[in-house]
């Protein structure tokens, strides 16, 4: 079925015999040479090279997926390219709502979405490079095509597509943020909407929204780090704009408003970057009855310390002009300790300035330097535990 000579060494790591190979893999880190030396004398190289990567993306999955759900087979960059598990699980159920009956998964990479897809739905998968097709079947068992996705006759299929966003024909793998640069194109894309109106397309999160067809844009992030945006178009389309933040599995959905502004208070409350990046800060304010430093800010102020599962509380301590040595001194004064730094100024380094801020006492304190216009200015906070906010 898949009859090509770069599975081959994958193949084989399924069979008996390479067992000791992976075991003996999985216990020796660092790698050493000798080690590597007496290996090769065993296995062939391209065995050994494709044993390395299969143990360093088992490495890399245990961040992704929960223990039963690792890929059987992986390598590093496809799972660094993969959706993980929870996510996959919370798009695939957007099909299961609808009691869609079948799904074409299009540039399945090594089948994480497949899988979560397949629970809900038949599905079928399809990718131009013969070893993501191969490993999405391992690990999904559904059928999976080798095939160049823009030579398939589609029409009216409900489908899940993931361009690929890196440059893998680079020595450097590089993450492309232009839909124009993505592989299918995006000309493909919006063609392949014309044709099938119902489906998902995964994005990169920093895609430029107003190049995107008409859809719901839903923004998602996982433990604070932006990861994707989803194009929802046809019968998925129910709302503008939603933010989705992993591992809470929170959503809000609505149309983007305007942002209420107002001046520093007695709170901060630092708002997950999934709900600015999808436009919806000014519902979120209107939700808490709480407003904005500004309107192009994620931080929130309030008189009362507030929960939220949509961000942060700090207690705020002292706000002054940036100034290095000033707002050392004033830490070193405070009996301060570990310093965490959080800024909007692209011209400073957070995790240099967290370094060169600490100092030798016990008290952590947060630091946000906030740039507005030509200048900046510090926020010294203090992060409150969630049983010290109050609930809405």
């Amino acid at each position: 079925m898949f009859p090509f000579v770069e599975i081959d060494p994958w193949r084989n790591l399924l069979k008996p015999e390479c067992r000791p190979l992976l075991e003996t893999l999985r216990h020796q880190t660092p790698l050493l040479p000798n080690t590597l030396a007496r290996l090769r004398r065993s296995h062939s190289k391209d065995v050994v090279h494709a044993a390395i990567a299969y143990i360093d993306a088992q490495h890399k999955a245990q961040k992704k997926f929960p223990p039963h759900a690792i890929p059987k087979i992986a390598d590093p960059v496809g799972v660094e390219q993969c959706t993980s598990y929870q996510i996959a699980q919370h798009k695939a159920q957007r099909f299961a709502q609808l009691k869609i009956p079948e799904v074409i998964d299009l540039c399945c990479g090594i089948g994480s979405d497949t899988y979560a897809l397949n629970q809900v739905a038949l599905t079928r998968a399809v990718d131009i490079r013969p070893l993501r097709a191969w490993m999405t079947f391992q690990n999904t068992g559904c059928p999976a095509v080798i095939a160049d996705v823009t030579t398939l006759f589609l029409k009216d299929h409900i489908f899940h597509i993931d361009p690929s966003r890196r440059d893998e024909q680079s020595s450097i793998t590089r993450r492309q943020h232009r839909p124009q640069d993505y592989q299918p194109s995006f000309n493909f894309i919006t063609s392949l909407l014309s044709r099938c109106p119902s489906g998902a397309v995964k994005l990169g999160p920093w895609v430029n929204m107003n190049d995107l067809p008409p859809g719901e844009i839903e923004v998602i992030s996982d433990r604070g780090n932006l990861v994707q945006i989803v194009l929802w178009t046809g019968q998925f389309y129910t709302v503008p704009r939603r933010a989705t933040c992993f591992p809470q599995g929170i959503t809000l959905a609505g149309s983007p408003t305007d942002v209420p502004t107002d001046s520093l208070q007695e709170y901060l409350i630092e708002i997950n970057p999934a709900v600015q990046r999808a436009g919806l800060m000014g519902l979120l304010c209107k939700q808490l009855n709480i407003p904005a430093l500004s309107h192009t800010s994620r931080l929130l102020t309030s008189p009362k310390a507030i929960q939220t599962p949509w961000g942060a509380v700090f207690l705020v301590i002292k706000q002054a002009p940036w100034h290095f040595r000033k707002i050392k001194a004033w830490l070193a004064a405070h009996d301060a300790g570990i310093i965490e730094v959080k800024t909007t100024a692209k011209s400073l380094d957070a995790n240099q300035l967290q370094k060169q801020l600490r100092c030798k006492g016990d008290t952590p304190f947060t630091v946000f330097v906030i740039q507005e216009g030509h200048q900046l200015s510090a926020l010294i906070v203090q992060r409150l535990p969630e049983h010290e906010s109050r609930a809405l």
